[in-house]
């Protein structure tokens, strides 16, 4: 648990409080908090293959709760990637992003090596995806195809 996470008594017994609240209950999906404030690790799901309503109902709160969710080790087609960003709404195409793999409907955003970190300095530490838009997505839903085991 992290040290911004803490723990509360309720009639069900000790509760995880995470994101400043009670960590809700999940029975079909394994949730980890990955800090007290947001974002969590989701395992036990197969997204290659739809989800059914249970499942979804629980990752959709995760999502909700944790406002960042991960999962790992998950290996989808773009077609599979986009069937499970469509569970969070219309799929939208940002005019700004180079399209990926001749998707219309997908962007790659990509780092070598010798680039830096950030190509927006100046927005290290905050960022938001297309709010210019007339209707903002509701998320992104990003998969990393590859990724160094260690930066330096």
């Amino acid at each position: 648990m992290s040290s911004d996470a803490h723990s509360v008594e309720s009639h069900s017994g000790t509760r995880t409080v995470v994101a400043g609240l009670p960590m809700p209950e999940f029975s079909r999906i394994s949730v980890e908090p990955l800090t007290g404030a947001c974002g969590c690790e989701i395992s036990g799901v197969d997204l290659s293959r739809p989800l059914d309503e249970p499942t979804r109902t629980e990752v959709m709160l995760a999502f909700e709760h944790f406002l960042v969710i991960m999962f790992r080790d998950q290996q989808l087609t773009p077609e599979q990637h986009k069937a499970f960003s469509r569970y969070f709404g219309d799929l939208t195409e940002l005019p700004q992003a180079p399209t990926y793999g001749g998707h219309d409907d997908m962007q790659e955003v990509r780092r070598e090596a010798d680039e830096p970190a950030s190509v927006v300095p100046s927005f290290e530490h905050f960022h938001t995806d297309s709010p210019f838009l007339p209707r903002p997505p509701l998320c992104v839903v990003m998969r990393a195809l590859d990724v160094p085991e260690v930066r330096r």
